[in-house]
């Protein structure tokens, strides 16, 4: 059994996990759990994110179903890198702003994990709708960052509020990934230190993703 930092991890049998998940558990060695992990993902999200695609196809070793505490998880272990999945059941009540993101990235979140992060719970991923938050909230000052407007104004990124800007994950620094409906469908705002620049979506996710397995 893997252990995380952070999460109470022990072996799942296949009637605590989702039915979607139950060949996994099912399996009998490393590859065939990676195999029917890797099926419940839908093509539109890999063609979202191509690059990442392949490295996960190459790297991957093993899909463990887990329990944490009472939820079903998946640990994805692609070498170097972690993934934990999340149960797509426990999806609720998104964030304003949540819909932003294009509609596989909804999917995913909606069909196959609820989040699918780093064992931190916020990098390299999807975190959870649950623990997205606006740049403002973040810094405590939920209904604006005092002088954030003005100050993005005279950045390349224009002039988006602190308080319409989501995070929806982030490196293993201070680079953030934030949905606005201040952007353009199918663009993702990439914030570093106050300093604000769009993106095209699956471009810049699919670049972040890849990072992951240069950063452990």
């Amino acid at each position: 059994m893997i252990e995380l930092d952070g999460w109470d991890l022990r072996p799942a049998e296949p009637s605590a996990l989702p039915q979607a998940w139950r060949p996994i558990a099912e399996a009998t060695d490393p590859g065939a759990r990676r195999t029917a992990a890797l099926a419940l993902w839908p093509a539109d999200f890999l063609a979202l994110t191509p690059e990442f695609a392949q490295r996960l196809h190459d790297r991957l070793t093993d899909v463990q179903p887990c329990l944490a505490g009472d939820e079903p998880v998946l640990i994805y272990q692609a070498e170097p890198a972690v993934w934990v999945g999340r149960d797509p059941r426990d999806f609720a009540g998104p964030p304003a702003f949540w819909d932003r993101l294009p509609r596989p990235a909804q999917d995913f979140q909606r069909t196959v994990h609820s989040a699918f992060t780093f064992p931190d719970r916020e990098s390299y991923g999807l975190m959870h709708p649950a623990h997205q938050r606006t740049i403002a909230e973040l810094a405590r000052k939920p209904a604006g960052i005092p002088g954030w407007d003005e100050a993005a104004a005279a950045r390349p990124g224009g002039r988006i509020a602190s308080t319409r800007l989501l995070r929806i994950t982030r490196d293993s620094g201070n680079l953030l990934f934030c949905v606005s409906p201040d952007l353009p469908e199918g663009q993702v705002a990439t914030v570093f230190e106050g300093d604000i620049e769009p993106e095209d979506f699956g471009p810049a996710f699919d670049d972040l993703l890849v990072m992951a397995f240069e950063e452990t």
